[in-house]
């Protein structure tokens, strides 16, 4: 997000919510860090897609903006 939106998203979010601010010309570069860090699983995780499961459908369920496994 571009810095000059950065307080209004710190406090849209709780406390300690991973936020990236980046200017335009740097935001490319910033988010291949991301997905970077996102593969090495360091930080972050995510489940990966079976490429041939990504088109079948998928029931998921959320509380507020929490999914439930």
């Amino acid at each position: 997000m571009p810095p000059d939106l950065r307080e209004a998203a710190y406090a849209a979010v709780r406390p300690g919510t991973p936020i990236l601010v980046t200017p335009a010309g740097a935001a490319a570069g910033a988010f291949a860090d991301l997905v970077s860090r996102l593969q090495a699983g360091t930080e972050f995780t995510a489940k990966t897609v079976d490429p041939e499961q990504k088109d079948k459908p998928k029931i998921v369920s959320y509380r507020g903006h929490t999914l439930l496994d």
